[in-house]
């Protein structure tokens, strides 16, 4: 019993021991891809049930806190039986480009400390 309780502690100051990680450095480029369900709301919502949407967006970040983006977001729906026209199906479809810029505030190191950077 007295070997498994060392080897457990020994197990457990294993991290104290490790070297700190370096940051890998910092790579302008990014892709991102999502994809979830979309919820109908409000006015659209009544006879629309529940579909999928799915996102693509790269992202270029020429300073630290500063980044670019160009994206492609697309969403399903279908009708439900009560609101569809007899025999038939129908399916919306909602998709665009999307593009802007993101300006972050780095504050998680004015209260803990800890830097991104």
């Amino acid at each position: 019993m007295r070997k498994c309780i060392a080897a457990l502690m020994c197990l457990a100051a294993l991290p104290l021991a490790a070297a700190p990680a370096a940051a890998q450095g910092f790579f302008p480029f990014t892709i991102e891809g999502r994809a979830g369900l979309a919820v109908p709301v409000d006015d659209f919502a009544p006879g629309i049930e529940t579909g999928y949407f799915g996102e693509l967006t790269a992202k270029y970040s020429p300073l630290p806190f500063t980044t670019l983006y160009l994206g492609w977001t697309a969403a399903e729906f279908s009708m439900s039986a009560e609101r569809a026209p007899e025999a038939t199906s129908v399916t919306l479809r909602d998709s665009g480009v999307r593009f802007g810029g993101e300006l972050s505030v780095p504050l998680s190191g004015l209260m803990s400390g800890i830097a991104p950077y």
